[in-house]
């Protein structure tokens, strides 16, 4: 294969234009493999029939193929029907989270980041001051001083972020290496966290999906109220004691040599 695609005996060279090419295809091919399907199918169906659900879960070891299955989801729930002549209203954001620069997670850097990819880069500012308590709010931000929150957050920010979605009318907001939005070994952040996911996904309509690793895992059951609002799908790896899964691989990677 390296012979092939770069026959010079010069490997610091660039690779020829048509080997650069049948590299490049081969690295963006993606095998449709059972348990991507399986998982792209629970995910698919629940965005067009969410029911009661407000948030997906999805968790799973490195390296099983979770990003893809990410950019699989996204793919298909923004691909243009053919009745439409190619215009397809946007239906999903693919949001991938970032870790914190800091202790905790920063969500007014998540709606800007949310804004940006749909295009939203500035929005109108409106101020509504009641004259009889202007001078009141005044005093009390004085006297305040300097104010910490636990999570840094801007409520305008997040109400202009949240028309967005609605304005557009999106089907699912998904959120890749969402582990990212638990950073702390405070008990109580996966909880808070969850809360700031579920006001979200019902103030906007739209099905909030949670692609990570099993650090998602206590977003998944904790409390009666948030599981009966939430489903879990979990994308396994393939065992070698498992006679259908093994089959299943060497299909996969039978595809995969055929590149």
């Amino acid at each position: 294969m390296e012979e092939f695609l770069h026959p010079s005996d010069d490997l610091n060279e660039p690779l020829p234009p048509e080997s650069q090419a049948l590299l490049d295809r081969f690295k963006a091919y993606a095998v449709w493999h059972p348990r991507l399907l399986q998982v792209r199918t629970q995910v698919l169906d629940t965005v067009w029939e969410p029911a009661d659900v407000v948030f997906v879960v999805v968790c799973g070891p490195s390296g099983v193929g979770k990003s893809k299955l990410a950019e699989v989801l996204t793919n298909r729930l923004n691909t243009p029907k053919p009745e439409l002549n190619g215009q397809n209203p946007r239906r999903a954001l693919l949001i991938n989270t970032r870790p914190p620069d800091g202790e905790l997670f920063h969500r007014t850097n998540f709606h800007q980041k949310g804004l940006t990819l749909l295009g939203k880069t500035t929005f109108d500012r409106h101020i509504k001051v009641d004259v009889a308590t202007a001078e009141h709010l005044v005093e009390k931000k004085r006297a305040r001083g300097k104010t910490t929150t636990r999570y840094p957050d801007d409520p305008e920010m997040r109400d202009v972020y949240e028309e967005e979605l609605r304005r557009l009318r999106l089907r699912a907001v998904l959120l890749d290496e969402a582990q990212h939005l638990i950073t702390s070994g405070d008990g109580k952040q996966p909880k808070d966290q969850l809360n700031w996911i579920k006001s979200m996904a019902i103030e906007t309509g739209v099905l909030h999906v949670l692609i990570g690793t099993y650090d998602l895992l206590p977003f998944c059951n904790l409390d009666g109220q948030m599981a009966r609002r939430g489903s879990e799908f979990h994308f396994a790896r393939y065992h070698m004691e498992d006679e259908n899964d093994c089959q299943a691989f060497r299909n996969a990677f039978s595809s995969l040599l055929k590149q």
